[in-house]
């Protein structure tokens, strides 16, 4: 993540994985190139907060979504195993 508030900020800005640009005095170049644009540099923990807690949803569901597979992929083949007597046929 790169925070620019400039036109000298630009670069960082696209070289980072997320822009964010900050419109102020020195222009509106960074907010333009920028991924998300914010008004004031105190909005920053708002936005940091906001996409900890969507990035922190999205791996709980990807972590229960595998474990819910897993059992039941192995249920699956425990249940097989045991009506063929465990023959490995």
């Amino acid at each position: 993540m790169s925070v620019g508030d400039g036109s000298n900020d630009v670069n960082m800005i696209q070289t980072a994985h997320i822009g964010i640009g900050i419109l102020g005095k020195e222009g509106n170049q960074a907010a333009s190139f920028s991924d998300y644009s914010i008004a004031e540099f105190r909005s920053l923990r708002k936005l940091v907060l906001w996409h900890g807690r969507q990035f922190g949803v999205g791996a709980g569901d990807f972590v229960c979504t595998c474990i819910y597979k897993n059992v039941a992929f192995s249920i699956a083949l425990t249940m097989g195993n045991f009506y063929a007597g465990y023959s490995g046929l």
